[in-house]
């Protein structure tokens, strides 16, 4: 495993705001996981969250919606729909995320975050929202 090329830190304010969140978190139930961000991604040099995209890409649009994407890293944005089954509800943050599955037919996807969690996604939504960036492969 090697060491990843980790950006200099941000100022100490963000630490203590973070503490602060997390011990938030903690009353709110005890979930220590906070949405991703700070956790490193699949993809060297990426968070697994962020408030904007991270990596270079283009959003998904409906010709995009093939086979071919099994297997691709993407960023989504899931601020939308029935997210209530996942850790954050309603968090307006950009996830990496890898294309699990794909069924072109029904325009869905299933995809997994960084945490190994799993969901569906209606493509049309999705694609509509502007809320996928395929992430180029290099």
């Amino acid at each position: 495993h090697h060491a990843m090329q980790l950006a200099p830190a941000p100022s100490m304010g963000m630490k203590d705001e973070q503490q602060a969140f997390d011990a938030l978190l903690s009353e709110a139930g005890g979930m220590e996981f906070d949405a991703g961000m700070g956790i490193p991604s699949a993809i060297e040099g990426l968070d697994a969250a962020s408030p904007h995209l991270q990596a270079a890409g283009r959003l998904l649009t409906h010709a995009d919606i093939a086979q071919e994407l099994k297997g691709r890293h993407a960023e989504v944005n899931t601020n939308q729909s029935r997210r209530q089954h996942l850790f954050w509800p309603d968090d307006n943050l950009w996830y990496v995320i890898t294309i699990h599955e794909i069924n072109p037919m029904a325009k869905t996807a299933r995809i997994m975050y960084t945490t190994g969690e799993t969901e569906e996604l209606d493509l049309n939504e999705i694609v509509r929202e502007s809320h996928m960036s395929l992430i180029n492969l290099t």
